[in-house]
């Protein structure tokens, strides 16, 4: 019973060392603080411009299909 619990906790071990060292090799993405800026700053530029493309198309399909001002 116990060479049983031996083997599997050797092959528990080497999963886990596997599994580090799987992890290991992949280089890590961080992206934070000023490197992570530009791409708030680009979002939120194209979200304004999103907006006040809307509100110009809202505005003249109102005024000229909707209420029919002249």
């Amino acid at each position: 019973m116990d060479d049983r619990m031996n083997k599997s906790d050797k092959e528990a071990m080497e999963m886990k060392e596997k599994a580090i060292v799987a992890t290991d090799d992949e280089p890590k993405i961080n992206y934070r603080g000023w490197k992570a800026m530009s791409f708030i700053i680009g979002n939120e530029t194209f979200e304004k411009l999103g907006a006040i493309g809307t509100l110009a198309n809202l505005l003249i399909y109102l005024t000229t299909y909707s209420y029919n001002y002249d």
